[in-house]
């Protein structure tokens, strides 16, 4: 429920000023500020850890509404936020977004173009450096043999004057500045400021800024004079406690913690907070009028509040930021508050349990978990920025049970984020699904081709990547139940994809050539006795005559053989991968994995082996062998080639053929480039997995 309240708010900046005491310096690597022993809040947050990952990039602007931002300071200037589409003090409004010369942000209390604080006016000398402080933790410039150093101290900070000499706001300009700072491209906006009374409109605009991608993070709050904060519980304070219209969290709401890791006296606690930062003894960036003035510093301390505290975690925000862009709101809090460290005093047996948010934000671990996260998931990341889902055309992956689970298709993207599923045959059956892709209506778009494991009748079926089934035929008469396995490739040279079929097990001595609508086109009779456990097979155009080859070797309980046949039936060559001994198995691919414009053949124990993967080239000699996993695992691999990525290389899914069901991304070097479990934990049966490029 929200209050019409006048347009005058009682919104007061929180700021305390005691005296300084002094800190002594860490002995660990620093910055080259001078004045960074003063800053005791980097080592107790880990920063140095995080730094080692950035230190903030200038592609990160941090809008920092509060008493304006002296732009001038020396170690603040090079961080401004410069708007270049306007043109300093020509009168125009260069970029036609409503504010003329605002070339470092806007001064919205006064409405010109000069987001600086006003001392030509009355004014509260701890008001009026309230912003200075705010931005110079955030984004205070580091490693510059000068002052301090902030959080992320290669970030920009757009200063947005909205509070005024004495540290009060006004709705319009509140409202206009938050608007700004969407407008304008600020990824985290810091609001150092508490208001007793709810009021619609900023709410509203607060989630239009969250909707946007805008990390917004906000003071919990000051008691009372200083002491014994409010539990927000109780007494809500805004605009720390402000939801979105369904209930979700949308702010970073910041307590404030002593050296000892302990909640402050003055700090506000409760639902609203969910994480605690330093906030007492706080040495940061002030205003400055001139020498024999009351602001004749350009730095000091020891500020105590919240308003302290919040930018500190309004900093790393953009460090966060600064590893992936992309990072949601969500995101960035999840990180946050799960690698807060615990507070110095165990408060589960007061009035505070539960009201302390998720600890004492931990920097380091919090930018370290990002980084690592991004590495892995740097392209869905770009998918969910650019908006989720993303269209079916683009790489990503199909997987499916070799055994023991239903007969579900999965449709990944190349990170193992299901983005649709499908069962291929009836429900309660347990046999596995084998996998091919090929576009057959020719529109970019590949579709799904299944065959069943062994004890199904030999239906092979064709589905969009939906799952729209859109025909079936049997491979094999239906008496059969030995499985099949199939593969997709234009082996003619017709200008059409053909689906070619062998034999999963025993029993069938063909391999066949069909048309999508499963009208049979070539059949090459090949001889058992040299598939004793089956047939797997793969295909490519090995001799670039435009014409795919088939690939064969023995399936599960045959030798290390492979062979190559010609469409027509005529067996080119054939060679060795193991030792006479060996009887689990080959998987196989053909691709160019190297790069070197010529496919080639790529093999891998299917079971009884360590999971090593081969490359040969058409005369099948060796080129190149990597491990793939643990060399313990005997389990075997299935394979699959594709661009999976999109970066114009083709790429080697190499899965587990039993045990856990890991799907292993591989580059061209052998490198392992991402790997994740498809299907739920407990499945044991292996997966098989084909490549949308």
């Amino acid at each position: 429920m929200f209050n019409r309240q006048p347009k005058k708010i009682t919104v007061f900046a929180l700021i305390f000023l005691f005296v300084f005491g002094l800190i002594s310096p860490a002995l660990a690597l620093k910055p080259d500020d001078p004045d960074y022993f003063l800053e005791w809040q980097i080592e107790k947050m880990s920063l140095p850890l995080a730094w080692d990952y950035t230190t903030g990039s200038p592609a990160v602007v941090v809008a920092v509404l509060d008493t304006g931002v002296d732009v001038k300071h020396p170690d603040l200037a090079d961080n401004i936020w410069v708007n270049t589409g306007e043109i300093p003090g020509d009168g125009i409004d260069n970029d036609g977004n409503g504010y003329i010369d605002d070339v470092n942000g806007y001064d919205f209390v006064d409405e010109d173009a000069n987001p600086a604080p006003d001392f030509s006016k009355g004014y509260n000398p701890l008001a009026l450096s309230h912003g200075t402080m705010v931005a110079g933790l955030i984004g205070g410039v580091g490693n510059n043999l000068r002052g301090l150093a902030g959080v992320a101290w290669q970030a920009k900070i757009m200063p947005l004057r909205i509070l005024d000499n004495w540290g009060m706001a006004s709705v319009p300009p509140t409202l206009a500045a938050v608007q700004y700072a969407i407008d304008n491209g600020a990824e985290v906006i810091n609001l150092s400021f508490q208001g007793e009374f709810p009021l619609l409109e900023f709410q509203q605009i607060l989630e239009k800024a969250y909707r946007a991608g805008v990390v917004i993070v906000a003071a919990a709050g000051n008691g009372n004079h200083g002491v014994n904060g409010f539990d927000l519980d109780q007494t809500e304070f805004y605009p720390v406690c402000y939801q979105t219209a369904d209930g979700q969290n949308m702010i970073i709401g910041v307590g404030a913690t002593n050296q000892a890791d302990e909640r402050s006296d003055f700090s506000n606690y409760g639902k609203c907070v969910d994480i605690m930062a330093p906030g007492e003894e706080i040495y940061s960036t002030e205003a400055y009028r001139g020498p024999n003035t009351d602001l004749e510093t350009y730095y000091g301390g020891d500020w105590r509040g919240t308003s302290s505290a919040a930018p500190l975690v309004s900093g790393v925000a953009a460090l966060i930021k600064s590893i992936n862009q992309n990072f949601s709101p969500d995101q960035i809090l999840n990180f946050i508050t799960t690698t807060a460290d615990p507070l110095g005093y165990d408060y589960s047996s007061t009035r505070y349990a539960g009201k302390l948010g998720a600890g004492r934000v931990n920097a380091g671990a919090a930018v370290k978990a990002a980084a690592e996260y991004s590495r892995g998931h740097a392209e869905e990341l770009a998918w969910q920025a650019a908006g989720w889902p993303r269209a079916y055309v683009t790489p990503g992956l199909v997987v499916a049970p070799i055994g023991a689970g239903a007969p579900e298709v999965r449709v990944l993207t190349n990170l193992g984020v299901v983005k649709n599923k499908f069962l291929a045959y009836e429900t309660d059956w347990r046999g596995g699904v084998n996998l091919a892709l090929g576009d057959f209506n020719q529109d970019g778009k590949k579709e799904i081709v299944t065959a069943p494991g062994a004890g199904h009748e030999p239906a092979v079926r064709i589905f969009s990547q939906t799952g729209t089934p859109l025909t079936e035929f049997l491979a094999y008469d239906a008496t059969y139940r030995g499985g099949v396995k199939v593969a997709v490739k234009d082996i003619d040279a017709d200008g059409q994809a053909e689906i070619v079929t062998a034999p999963q097990t025993a029993g069938k001595e063909a391999v066949k050539i069909f048309t999508q609508k499963g009208e049979v086109k070539y059949q090459i009779k090949i001889n058992s006795k040299n598939f004793v456990g089956g047939v797997n097979l793969a295909l490519g155009d090995l001799d670039l005559d435009g014409k795919a080859e088939i690939v064969l070797s023995s399936a599960k309980g045959g030798a290390g053989a492979v062979q190559i046949w010609t469409y027509q039936g005529k067996l080119m060559r054939q060679f060795s991968v193991a030792d006479k001994k060996f009887t689990g198995g080959l998987s196989l691919a053909v691709g160019d994995i190297d790069g070197d414009s010529r496919p080639e053949i790529i093999t891998a124990p299917e079971s009884g082996a360590e999971p090593r993967v081969k490359i040969f080239n058409q005369e099948g000699k060796l080129k190149k062998d990597f491990l793939v996993g643990e060399k313990a695992y005997l389990g075997g691999l299935t394979l699959a080639t594709g661009d999976y990525n999109g970066d114009g290389w083709l790429d080697l899914a190499a899965s587990q053929a039993s045990g856990d069901p890991v799907v292993n991304l591989v580059n061209g070097l052998g490198q392992i480039e991402a790997n994740f479990s498809v299907f739920s934990q407990g499945y044991t049966g292996g997966v098989n997995v084909a490549i949308i490029d």
